[in-house]
């Protein structure tokens, strides 16, 4: 047996006995149920999609139309955690060192509440295309009624105006803005 395996060996009998034992640094980093997460808009409650919760070490997570982030990371769970937030036309506060975010101590199966401020005069009410709308409530259980209608829109600029693409309709091209079907 060569000393890599021994010493190999031995680190997964010292970590097994400690999950048996429940040394909670341990058990806290075993992968369990998300912590939840709901973004909303402070005053009114409404749930705010779009808005991007990042913590130090650059993991993102965006919260879905109804303002929720299933938040898994098994190393941060049970950790007071900063995590910027960052949303066009939301955000919170500066602190004193200038930077804007909050402090959250995420615990597998807890729910926690993020208050952010409306910066600008339009209210968000959520993505329309793309897949994945409430992608972050169904890794919640919430939302489960909730089906993809299994038709992909992509939106792009071409110069001349915006085209959608979907199943027949080909979209809106010219100056004119009709849409032209094929």
């Amino acid at each position: 047996m060569s000393k890599v395996s021994g010493v190999l060996r031995s680190a997964v009998l010292v970590w097994a006995v400690a999950v048996v034992a429940g040394v909670p640094e341990v058990s806290a980093a075993l992968p369990g149920e998300p912590c939840a997460i709901e973004v909303v808009e402070a005053g009114t409650g409404w749930p705010v999609p779009m808005v991007e919760l990042r913590t130090l070490h650059n993991v993102r997570f965006v919260s879905d139309n109804a303002g929720m982030i299933a938040f898994d990371l098994p190393e941060l769970m049970g950790r007071e955690t900063w995590f910027g937030v960052h949303g066009p036309g939301y955000g919170v506060a500066a602190d004193g060192f200038g930077m804007r975010g909050v402090r959250l101590t995420p615990e597998p199966g807890k729910s926690l509440r993020v208050e952010v401020k409306r910066t600008g005069i339009a209210k968000r009410l959520g993505r329309l295309t793309g897949a994945g709308l409430f992608a972050e409530s169904q890794k919640l259980g919430r939302e489960m009624d909730w089906s993809e209608s299994g038709e992909v829109v992509c939106v792009e600029g071409d110069g001349t105006g915006i085209r959608y693409r979907r199943k027949h309709m080909r979209g809106v091209k010219g100056r004119n803005g009709r849409a032209k079907t094929r």
